[in-house]
């Protein structure tokens, strides 16, 4: 019998911590599975991908894979379920201040026919780009303390990124997750040159291992150590103050599949459409 284990973690336990200094990264808490809910079972789940929550002015949203909300293949638009099934029910787990500087997940729903003011939205660009990437505000959560991925600050200048440097794709491969609900961190590498988009799109190429599940994961420039930078007037200046630095880049769609691949190479597009997506309120199609 092959061991499944849940996972997600947990700090009640009666047993002593092998690392009980450790602090939770403020990434995996603003990362939540996105359940596809069936449409007869509203508790039963069909399918599961990964988002990530996003603070834009006063609103915060849900940021996913654009085929996680719509079912649909984003280079083809064609439905990805060999049985035709079109997603309409979701729910997810935000991280939510229950208290004093005290912090728990909450269940969060959605479905299609009653979202009312709620925008699902997508790359004003996409018929063009193809951005595999979604955005639904959250008129439920306005006013709640919500962790957001974008909450950390920004680093003042990028984080160097060149072909082989290290990357992590933060996500969920299995539904079956409890505890505090923390994802799985994959560690890869950047596969493709940083500075190229790969055909003509807003997307880079890793090579990590991963899973459907992972699809709209958050996935970061990871380094350890003094961290390289590279400043406005061309200069490359070394930050000696943090210890680990991680940095936003992308949104993990997908894995191709290509025979001259020799196999499967995950894709990300680049997190710097987010604010094209929020900012041009194109609600996502549904055709």
């Amino acid at each position: 019998m092959v061991y499944s284990p849940t996972t997600g973690g947990a700090l009640e336990v009666n047993f002593p911590l092998q690392f009980p200094t450790a602090k939770i990264t403020p990434a995996s808490v603003a990362v939540t599975p996105v359940e596809q809910l069936s449409p007869i079972d509203e508790n039963a789940i069909i399918s599961h991908g990964t988002g990530f929550f996003w603070r834009y002015d006063d609103d915060v949203f849900l940021v996913t894979a654009r085929h996680v909300a719509t079912g649909r293949n984003p280079f083809t638009n064609e439905l990805m379920s060999s049985n035709g099934f079109i997603p309409q029910r979701f729910r997810f787990y935000p991280t939510m201040e229950v208290g004093s500087d005290q912090w728990g997940r909450g269940t969060g729903r959605l479905e299609y026919e009653s979202l009312g003011d709620e925008d699902w939205l997508e790359d004003p660009d996409f018929d063009e780009l193809r951005t595999d990437i979604a955005a639904i505000r959250l008129n439920s959560l306005k006013g709640v303390k919500v962790r957001c991925l974008n909450d950390e600050p920004i680093p003042n200048a990028p984080v160097m990124a060149s072909v082989g440097f290290e990357c992590a794709v933060v996500g969920y491969p299995q539904a079956k997750v409890g505890g505090l609900m923390t994802p799985i961190w994959r560690r890869g590498t950047f596969a493709s040159e940083p500075l190229l988009p790969i055909d003509g799109k807003p997307m880079f190429l890793l090579d990590a291992s991963t899973s459907p599940g992972f699809s709209g994961s958050p996935v970061f420039r990871r380094h350890v150590g003094p961290v390289p930078k590279l400043m406005a007037d061309g200069a490359i200046e070394v930050d000696i103050d943090n210890i680990v630095t991680t940095e936003f880049i992308g949104v993990y769609a997908g894995r191709l599949q290509h025979t001259h691949f020799g196999g499967e190479v995950p894709f990300v597009f680049y997190g710097n459409r987010i604010p094209f997506i929020l900012g041009a309120s194109v609600k996502l199609r549904q055709r």
